[in-house]
C-alpha cells in the first residue's frame, strides 16, 4: 500500500522543498537558472511564467487596479497588496520578526528581504547561496534582480521609458510614473498620519513625521 503521507522535493542548492517534481523543476528554472522566457511586447521585459508576464501588463500598462481600500479608497492591482496595506498602513500590524535581531515587519515580504540583505551569508549555506557581485564596481547585491538592474541603469545606462513632458528618461516604468506624479501632476497622495498634511513624496513626508515624534 502506497504511503498517504504527502512527499516532498527538496531543492538541493537551497533546500526548498516542493509538493511535486513539476514545482521543483519550476523552482530551479526560474530561482537558479533565471530563466524568464515570457517577454512583454509593450516594453521588453522578461518573466519566468506567463501569468506573471500577464499580471505585470494589467498592472504596468493597462493600469487596471480593481481592489479597493475602504478606508482611505486607494486602489490596487493585486488583492494580496490590498490586504498588506491594510495590514501596515491602517492596522499598523506587525506580526513577523526576524529571529535573529527580532525587528519587526508587517509583511513577510520585507522580513524575506531584510533577512538576505541583513543576515545572509554564504557560510551559512555552503555554495548553494551567493553573493551578487557586480563585476564592473564590485558592487554587492542580496538578490539578483538588484544586480541586473544595477547594471542596466548605472554602467550600461539604459533608459526605455521617457517622459512625453519633458527630456526626463528612466530605466523603470514605475520611476517614470513617480517622476509625472511628482514633477508635473504634482500630486500629494502621502499625508501625515498626525497632522494629516499631504506630500508629493514619500520621503518628505516620513521626515515630516519625525518632526512630531520630536515634539512629542
Amino acid at each position: 500500500m502506497e504511503n498517504s503521507e504527502q512527499k516532498h522535493f527538496e531543492c538541493l542548492i537551497c533546500n526548498t522543498k516542493s509538493a511535486n517534481i513539476t514545482n521543483l523543476n519550476r523552482h530551479i528554472k526560474t530561482v537558479h537558472e533565471n530563466r524568464k522566457p515570457f517577454q512583454c511586447k509593450i516594453c521588453q521585459d522578461y518573466f519566468s511564467q506567463q501569468h506573471h508576464l500577464k499580471r505585470h501588463i494589467d498592472i504596468v500598462h493597462e493600469k487596471i487596479k480593481p481592489f479597493s481600500c475602504k478606508i482611505c479608497l486607494m486602489n490596487f492591482a493585486i488583492k494580496r497588496t490590498l490586504k498588506d496595506h491594510v495590514n501596515v498602513v491602517h492596522i499598523k500590524e506587525k506580526p513577523h520578526q526576524c529571529e535573529i535581531c527580532s525587528q519587526s515587519f508587517g509583511i513577510t515580504r520585507s522580513l524575506k528581504s531584510h533577512y538576505r540583505r541583513v543576515h545572509l551569508k554564504n557560510e551559512e549555506f555552503g555554495t548553494g547561496v551567493q553573493e551578487f557581485q557586480c563585476t564592473i564596481c564590485e558592487k554587492k547585491f542580496g538578490v539578483n534582480s538588484s544586480l541586473v538592474r544595477h547594471i542596466k541603469t548605472i554602467h550600461e545606462n539604459i533608459k526605455r521609458f521617457k517622459c512625453d513632458l519633458c527630456e526626463f528618461s528612466v530605466f523603470q516604468h514605475f520611476s517614470l510614473r513617480t517622476h509625472i506624479e511628482t514633477v508635473h501632476e504634482k500630486l500629494k497622495q502621502h499625508e501625515c498620519n498626525i497632522c494629516k498634511k499631504k506630500f508629493v513624496l514619500k520621503k518628505t513626508m516620513l521626515n515630516h513625521n519625525k518632526l512630531h515624534l520630536k515634539i512629542i
